[in-house]
């Protein structure tokens, strides 16, 4: 299989047994290169059957992502467990370049209830990185709608200031649904403590 356009280029190869198994197997490269639009490019693997799919996933641009995990189908209903992990990520921002070391981040469900579980080490520019986890839910429709727990451990106090110096610990919870077509976020902080200038800190927020 071959397609080229203005705007995706994909390649592919792979079998599929008429048998009862259905077993199949494939390999598709693309790339998404719309001029209004990111572009993206990636390989993806896969071997299974109609019911389940087992995929190997490689984003090369815009930034490097690997995705490994499976895709099942039973009773029409679509379920997936997915792990995406990287190193060495750069994201510019109006912050400035956002950057990650090392991170993961898995998603299970159904693509009307994702629950997700984030780890990741991030940091801006050159400055040093803060630990982050965190789990959640989100729910697409008919209304997009998230709940976030997070724990943020050895964050940089000059991030919000070049004056502060010191880290900051935080654990808390982002909550977040879209309403007329407007996303409301709710940021609330059950914990707070750290030093900031030889000066400890303790409190809670919302």
């Amino acid at each position: 299989l071959s397609l080229r356009s203005s705007w995706l280029d994909l390649d592919g190869a792979g079998s599929f047994q008429l048998d009862e198994t259905l077993a199949t197997e494939g390999r598709v490269s693309w790339r998404w290169k719309d001029p209004d639009s990111m572009a993206l490019a990636g390989l993806l693997q896969f071997t299974g059957s109609p019911k389940r799919l087992d995929v190997h996933h490689e984003l090369a641009e815009p930034l490097a992502l690997t995705t490994d995990g499976s895709v099942s189908v039973a009773s029409d209903k679509v379920t997936f467990e997915l792990t995406n992990a990287w190193s060495e990520l750069e994201w510019p921002t109006e912050r400035g370049a956002l950057r990650s070391s090392h991170g993961q981040l898995v998603t299970r469900g159904t693509p009307d209830d994702i629950q997700i579980n984030l780890a990741a080490a991030v940091g801006f520019d050159d400055g040093p990185e803060a630990e982050v986890l965190g789990e959640g839910s989100v729910r697409p429709t008919p209304d997009l709608e998230f709940r976030f727990a997070y724990e943020l451990a050895a964050l940089d106090s000059a991030y919000a200031h070049a004056d502060l110096r010191g880290t900051v610990s935080s654990q808390g919870r982002l909550v977040g649904e879209r309403r007329d077509d407007e996303l409301e976020l709710d940021l609330l902080i059950d914990a707070l403590e750290g030093t900031i200038n030889g000066y400890a800190i303790e409190g809670a927020a919302e």
